[in-house]
């Protein structure tokens, strides 16, 4: 039997490759700002898939940054203005969904 969860909650795989993102090392011969640059990009990507919601629940996550959250604590470990920007574009979800049209 499935194993219901708040709607708000980001699915498992998701939730993964988010956190595959944030803890991949650099790749070999790719320089620290290519290589941020590519993981941002990454990130905004799979931030776009959640609905405003899961937007929201993830931003709570980050915002609280509990010791036990892996994926709160991976993201805290990005330098500030990189962390600054994707917390923006996690709690614009709302509007680029109205956009959207969803």
């Amino acid at each position: 039997m499935a194993q219901n969860r708040p709607p708000a909650s980001l699915e498992p795989a998701l939730e993964a490759a988010i956190l595959t993102s944030l803890t991949r090392p650099i790749a070999s011969g790719e320089t620290s700002a290519a290589g941020n640059a590519r993981r941002e990009a990454e990130l905004r990507a799979l931030f776009a898939k959640l609905h405003a919601a899961q937007s929201v629940g993830l931003g709570r996550r980050i915002d609280i940054e509990r010791a036990d959250d892996t994926l709160a604590q991976a993201f805290k470990r990005l330098v500030v203005e990189r962390r600054v920007r994707l917390r923006a574009y996690i709690a614009d979800a709302r509007r680029r969904s109205a956009m959207a049209g969803r």
